[in-house]
């Protein structure tokens, strides 16, 4: 059952680009922690052709979260309704990327998928007989990863030529294709990002509070701010 809430640890200063903005930054697997997740069997490394958004469905606190995402807990948590997307993610549209880069696809699974966590991972192949299939890149991790009992937002980012190349079966070799965009911007529904709720980590300082107010003040000022249960209880290594 998808939950009603997720919940995102980050710096005071992606959150300060969250809030003025109005959207969530959807990043290359490729730069995630977990180095084994952008690898296929038969073609390698396709990270950069995945692009996703992750969260937490666990309401506590989490120590190691809070150390490994948020500058050792100098930074915050947002916490959100699942449903801060539209469901109409994916167009073919020059208004996804830059005018200087060929027309191009975000093919999206609008869902939110949880993670699976196993003892051992087995690379997939992309290839499957006439096509190439994706949908299993980017949704498992070892065990070890499984304190985070994480949520994704997944992005497929296609080329217009690759979409086409893969549609017509005429793909030989993923590696000849260049994947140009390392992240993309999704807008945040306007009703949702009113609900936004914010929780300042345990080692945030008054200075860094008085920020968050301020930009609170400044670009959503129906979201609410409250210190971590954790102040004063744990110290954090910095």
């Amino acid at each position: 059952m998808i939950p009603e809430t997720i919940y995102h640890y980050t710096t005071i200063e992606t959150l300060a680009l969250i809030l003025k903005s109005g959207k969530i930054r959807f990043n290359s697997i490729n730069r995630l922690d977990d180095l084994t997740e952008p690898l296929s069997k038969d073609f390698g490394n396709i990270g950069s052709l995945i692009l996703v958004s992750c969260w937490t469905d666990i309401g506590e606190e989490s120590i190691a979260q809070w150390n490994l995402y948020s500058k050792n807990g100098t930074g915050c948590r947002i916490e959100l309704p699942s449903d801060l997307f539209t469901r109409n993610m994916g167009q073919k549209t020059d208004k996804y990327f830059a005018t200087d880069k060929e027309l191009s696809l975000l093919y999206p699974v609008n869902n939110l998928f949880r993670i699976e966590y196993k003892s051992s991972i087995e690379l997939k192949n992309i290839r499957k007989e006439d096509k190439f299939d994706f949908s299993e890149i980017g949704k498992t991790k070892n065990n070890q990863w499984a304190f985070q009992s994480e949520w994704r937002f997944i992005l497929y980012q296609l080329s217009k030529e690759m979409f086409d190349s893969i549609k017509n079966s005429q793909i030989s070799e993923l590696k000849d294709f260049s994947y140009k965009y390392d992240y993309y911007d999704m807008e945040i529904r306007s009703e949702i990002f009113q609900k936004m709720k914010i929780t300042l980590g345990p080692e945030t300082t008054n200075a860094e509070e008085i920020i968050v107010n301020a930009l609170i003040s400044k670009y959503n000022n129906n979201a609410t701010v409250k210190i971590s249960k954790l102040k004063d209880i744990i110290k954090l290594k910095n």
